[in-house]
């Protein structure tokens, strides 16, 4: 197992792999390694890699701004959510359970945007039906769920700051994605 000159940035412990044996997950100097147990008392690494590039190029670990661990797009293995100094928000999906990849919305995705004032969501989308929109809180329960149509905004219940999840239905496409309420 790699040596580190001073205390990682970030390290957490859970299983990975879906093995059952309890895995290892370091952010260090703006990389990540990944350790697998392998079930007898020793640690295989698997990935070591700079996945953090663009305004997560010098991030800044912070109490309010860890990495957030678990199974986001909910497909069997664990993805990371990480907030940039800036307030950009990064998915990085693990699609086969060695590598993170920053998740990318397709170009004609619909965008949601917290209004702070007025307590709202704006959407933002190139089509012109209406949308099924449906908000959940991290442990999944449904917190609302209404339509809404490009460019119209839709008011919130008083909802504490932090992160959601949310999922966008058209006419022909399901979207879902992270969203931050702040200020």
């Amino acid at each position: 197992m790699r040596r580190f000159l001073r205390l990682p940035d970030f390290l957490t412990c859970f299983d990975q792999n879906g093995d059952g044996n309890v895995d290892i997950f370091i952010i260090h100097d703006n990389r990540f390694y990944q350790y697998y147990n392998m079930g007898d008392g020793t640690f295989a690494q698997v990935a070591e890699s700079s996945i953090f590039m663009g305004d997560l190029a010098d991030w800044h670990f912070q109490p309010f701004n860890r990495p957030l661990i678990a199974d986001i797009d909910q497909d069997g293995d664990s993805d990371m959510l990480v907030v940039a100094d800036n307030g950009n928000l990064h998915l990085f999906r693990n699609p086969n359970w060695t590598a993170y990849e920053e998740a990318q919305p397709p170009k004609s995705a619909p965008q949601l945007h917290y209004n702070p004032m007025t307590q709202s969501l704006q959407l933002q989308t190139e089509h012109q039906d209406s949308h099924q929109i449906s908000l959940f809180n991290q442990q999944g329960q449904l917190l609302l769920s209404t339509t809404i149509s490009a460019g119209m905004a839709a008011a919130l219940p008083a909802l504490p700051l932090g992160l959601y999840w949310y999922q966008l239905r058209t006419t022909n496409t399901d979207y879902s994605g992270p969203l931050l309420l702040g200020r």
